[in-house]
């Protein structure tokens, strides 16, 4: 496949993931209570998953406007921070995708967290952009520094989650503030649980990064 092509079934593979995510947010904003690890309207906001569909969506949107301006001429190549931005938003959702396949789903039952918008959020939507970044993704390389970006979205996320527990207590169903449950143990594991996920989303950077190294020299 030549280069133009791949750029353009980029494009369209953004584009989709971009639609994809508007719409399993939808889904989950009007029926959020109906499966787990769920919530409806903008308490939906809560879970690492949505928030981390709705970076890359918005990222997957902004790089498609810049190949669409490279396919007509109108620019070089993509722009290095969008370029980034996508491989950290890219390891956020492998995040989510990992935690719901070998934690998450072994404890609650991973028919429970394939069911309405999670089916999208937690399979479909990873699945397609990790493919997409794996087949398509050409025209930059991922420097080491910058894996440790990747790290950024779970820290954040991590450091807001037991903030509020230490503040507010972990809470009841069914609005519990230790929505996940990984503080059941203590807080000293709630930590080192949260440690391990933000590890993991730098192990998801340096497997990405391997990759578009590879894919790299062979457009070169």
């Amino acid at each position: 496949m030549s280069s133009k092509a791949k750029m353009r079934a980029a494009v369209i593979s953004n584009i989709l993931t971009f639609v994809l995510v508007l719409g399993a947010w939808a889904l989950m904003a009007s029926r959020g209570k109906n499966t787990a690890l769920a919530a409806a309207g903008l308490a939906s906001l809560k879970y690492f998953t949505v928030l981390s569909n709705i970076f890359n969506g918005a990222v997957c949107a902004a790089e498609a406007c810049q190949q669409a301006a490279v396919l007509r001429g109108r620019r070089k190549e993509v722009s290095r921070g969008v370029f980034v931005l996508r491989y950290v938003a890219l390891s956020s959702v492998a995040v989510t995708f990992l935690v719901v396949l070998l934690f998450l789903g072994p404890a609650v039952g991973l028919f429970r967290l394939y069911r309405g918008a999670n089916l999208w959020f937690h399979l479909i939507i990873p699945v397609l952009t990790i493919a997409e970044f794996e087949l398509l993704e050409q025209y930059h390389s991922v420097r080491f520094k910058e894996s440790f970006f990747c790290m950024i979205p779970e820290l954040l996320y991590g450091t807001v989650y037991l903030v509020n527990i230490l503040v507010n207590g972990a809470g009841k169903w069914p609005d519990p503030n230790d929505i996940y449950g990984f503080a059941q143990w203590g807080i000293p594991a709630g930590i080192g649980i949260f440690a391990f996920i933000v590890l993991m989303g730098w192990g998801c950077g340096l497997l990405l990064r391997l990759r578009v190294k590879d894919l790299k020299k062979e457009a070169e």
